[in-house]
């Protein structure tokens, strides 16, 4: 009698068991986590880019930094964070800030956005976008207020 009394308990204990595990995988929900969405276009990125474009005189002519680009081979353009651009044409220096912009290869346009600053010794324009065309020299500012500073003051 011991023997089967031990048997009806053992077989009790794996019978709630296994009745736990099933209750237990069913109410438990799976928590899955998110794929990482990796573009498939981007060929490349670089860190900490500094551009530099000479004048047929040999001068400096503009110089274009950004801590981020990322480079789509699709669509043939480049995105750069945070860009800063100087131009070096005139005696002094143009510097130009924004959060972002785009640079379209085929077309060989440069479009800053948001928070565009354009900066001089005595110039401050502020502008919701600006878009060089760096073929034919031709720039074009959006929605601009522009401050100028006395030079005696």
């Amino acid at each position: 009698m011991k023997i089967s009394s031990i048997a009806i308990v053992l077989g009790a204990g794996l019978i709630a068991i296994a009745a736990g595990w099933v209750y237990q995988s069913q109410t438990t929900t799976s928590i899955s986590k998110p794929e990482l969405e990796i573009p498939v276009d981007i060929d490349y990125f670089l860190s900490r880019v500094k551009y530099r474009v000479m004048a047929k005189s040999g001068k400096l002519d503009y110089e274009l930094s950004s801590p981020y680009l990322q480079h789509f081979k699709q669509q043939d353009i480049s995105r750069l964070e945070t860009p800063e651009i100087k131009v070096f044409r005139n005696q002094e220096p143009w510097q130009m800030l924004a959060d972002r912009a785009e640079l379209q290869h085929q077309e060989n346009i440069l479009e800053f956005v948001d928070n565009v600053r354009l900066q001089s010794k005595n110039t401050d324009i502020m502008a919701d976008k600006a878009i060089f065309d760096l073929d034919e020299n031709i720039y074009h500012l959006t929605n601009t207020k522009a401050i100028y500073y006395n030079e005696n003051g």
